[in-house]
């Protein structure tokens, strides 16, 4: 049984905003892929998002993109609206250091306030969309607004199409 994380089970909490909890090992079949996730739920991929933790060159700044998982951020885009240098994607030892998670299990729920979150303003128009749930194997189904609030996140084009 997977089970959320202890920082996104926390957050879940505090906020106490309605959520559903999808563990894969409930799944009538085995998860091996997003389109797995998306098949199983009856939901499209466009609600699936990802996380990716971003960091300036420098390393002094930490930025979670949440996009679509059928999209490509635009790191270019990102680094105008925030006003940063340039751009790269943190390394596996930075997302468990800082984030608390490991890679295939990053959660823009429970994180430090000090890393900023940026979700694709093409998540908003659902009702619902699904976040990984800080473990692999779980995720979390809420609304976009919800976790805009939750984690402090702002709305922006961040992918490229």
């Amino acid at each position: 049984m997977n089970e959320l994380h202890d920082q996104v089970a926390a957050a879940v909490e505090e906020f106490k905003f309605p959520v559903v909890v999808h563990d894969h090992s409930t799944f009538d079949l085995p998860v091996l892929s997003p389109k797995d996730v998306s098949r199983t739920l009856g939901i499209s991929l466009g609600r699936i998002t990802k996380s990716i933790l971003l960091q300036q060159q420098s390393g002094t700044r930490l930025v979670l993109a949440v996009c679509p998982i059928d999209r490509r951020i635009d790191m270019a885009s990102i680094s105008r609206h925030l006003g940063l240098g340039r751009l790269e994607v943190a390394g596996e030892d930075t997302v468990e250091k800082k984030c608390g998670y490991q890679r295939l299990g990053v959660s823009p729920l429970g994180l430090p306030r000090d890393i900023v979150v940026v979700i694709d303003t093409s998540l908003m128009a659902h009702s619902t969309v699904v976040v990984g749930g800080g473990n692999v194997g779980v995720e979390v189904e809420l609304s976009p607004w919800d976790l805009a609030d939750a984690c402090d996140g702002q709305n922006v084009e961040i992918t490229d199409g």
